[in-house]
């Protein structure tokens, strides 16, 4: 759950962009629909990265025990 003063915030940016005024209610539910969308991107991405560094990893000792 978000502070009240990030939904605050969020309702101000929204209206400033949007030009539509939220309810805190419907705000609440849009600010954490968005911070759920950028945690799975984040998890998402970083588990993307780690699986390639795992890769090149793995590569790189393959590589160094052909020699």
């Amino acid at each position: 759950m978000l502070p009240a003063e990030a939904i605050q915030e969020f309702q101000t940016l929204y209206k400033k962009r949007y030009g539509t005024q939220l309810t805190e209610r419907e705000a609440v539910f849009r600010a954490n629909n968005l911070i759920d969308l950028y945690k799975f991107a984040w998890e998402s991405a970083s588990k993307r990265a780690q699986e390639d560094n795992d890769k090149d990893k793995n590569e790189a000792e393959a590589t160094q025990a052909n020699r």
